[in-house]
């Protein structure tokens, strides 16, 4: 061949692989813009519920994201092991609970359009509330990429019946 062809070749070959590195790069930019971060928002003032009803403590992810293959967990502080709810693998995780919140969590709705956990929604809704439910909860969500808490304060109101003990 002559050299004027395998230069032309070589400039081609060069071109091509310059253009599909600059398209890699954009794609892996377009990959890490999409990924699973995200930040919280909750109320800045304590959530109140009265005493035997159903207290709702919001926490949603922001930007808005499809929260149902994230690890969601709720927990008293330095409680993280025996959480109050584990939403794992798609569904709530009942043989991790601490005993005093079986069969009293779910995951709510901070309004009702907020679209669950599809929306990134991660409300925890407590119902029979009782004095010992009062303090603080921390609402905290893990993905591949990244992971997060927020804490919500429960105050408890409405009429308690105070009781003496009385010695024999």
């Amino acid at each position: 061949m002559p050299p004027s062809v395998i230069e032309k070749d070589s400039s081609r070959t060069l071109y091509t692989v310059m253009w599909l590195c600059v398209l890699a790069a954009w794609c892996v930019s377009l990959s890490t813009a999409t990924s699973d971060t995200f930040t919280f928002s909750v109320p800045e003032d304590p959530v109140s519920a009265r005493l035997g009803h159903v207290a709702t403590m919001p926490c949603w992810l922001t930007p808005s994201m499809n929260a149902e293959d994230l690890e969601v967990r709720w927990y008293r502080p330095k409680d993280f092991d025996n959480p109050v709810l584990l939403y794992r693998e798609r569904k709530i995780q009942e043989a991790s609970q601490q005993a005093q919140y079986v069969g009293r969590t779910s995951l709510g709705l901070r309004e009702v359009t907020s679209g669950g956990l599809k929306g990134g929604d991660v409300t925890l809704k407590l119902v029979n509330v009782t004095l010992r439910d009062q303090g603080e909860y921390v609402c905290y969500v893990s993905s591949n990429q990244d992971y997060g808490t927020a804490s919500v304060f429960l105050n408890v109101t409405g009429e308690f019946i105070q009781t003496k003990h009385i010695q024999e």
